[in-house]
């Protein structure tokens, strides 16, 4: 199971991107990822329960936060 986590970048700055269990508890992490334009990363899912999991993207000074469903 993976999570494609597509992402428009209008800056220069690169993406972090956080992914977080419903308990708060860090799942996947990877910094520095993408660029000015579109992007796109795969967040390999297998071995995670189904339930709620959080998103969280920090661009520069912005956060960007979005909750998605594992079934």
């Amino acid at each position: 199971n993976v999570l494609t986590i597509r992402y428009m970048i209008e800056s220069s700055s690169d993406a972090d991107i956080s992914v977080y269990s419903s308990a708060g508890k860090l799942m996947w992490r990877k910094e520095n990822v993408g660029g000015y334009g579109m992007n796109s990363v795969d967040v390999p899912m297998d071995g995670y329960i189904d339930g709620e999991y959080l998103v969280l993207m920090v661009v520069g000074d912005e956060v960007y936060s979005e909750k998605v469903l594992k079934l």
